[in-house]
């Protein structure tokens, strides 16, 4: 996995450092509860994935969408709630561009009961 990247937090607010790659925990995580809040700019510019694509990766690889999809349309797991490649998001809740969005991820990782079962993602 790769190192953490600089980020840059300014008046309370976390951003990445432009063309700088992803914000990762130095810690590792399995079973988690978070709280997202982020923002998209109140001017949304370009089209599809162009318009800040983004998500919170659970385990690396489990990738929970974070972006504005006002009058944009995408894939159907591509919306801000979406778990990409898995499950599109049950709702459209997304507050206008510029507003703060927040979700509340309640997440518990795959386990092992037997040597034989696997328990899923939820």
């Amino acid at each position: 996995m790769a190192e953490p990247r600089p980020g840059r937090l300014k008046d309370g607010v976390m951003q990445v450092v432009p063309s700088s790659g992803d914000l990762r925990t130095k810690a590792k995580f399995g079973d988690c509860q978070l709280h997202i809040e982020w923002a998209a700019p109140h001017e949304v510019k370009g089209d599809s994935q162009g318009r800040g694509n983004s998500g919170i990766f659970l385990l690396g690889r489990i990738e929970v969408q974070c972006w504005i999809l006002n009058n944009n349309l995408t894939y159907a797991d591509g919306h801000a709630g979406s778990i990409y490649g898995v499950n599109p998001a049950m709702a459209n809740a997304l507050r206008a561009p510029g507003e703060f969005q927040v979700y509340d991820i309640f997440f518990a990782a795959q386990s092992t009961r037997t040597a034989r079962r696997w328990t899923p993602a939820t």
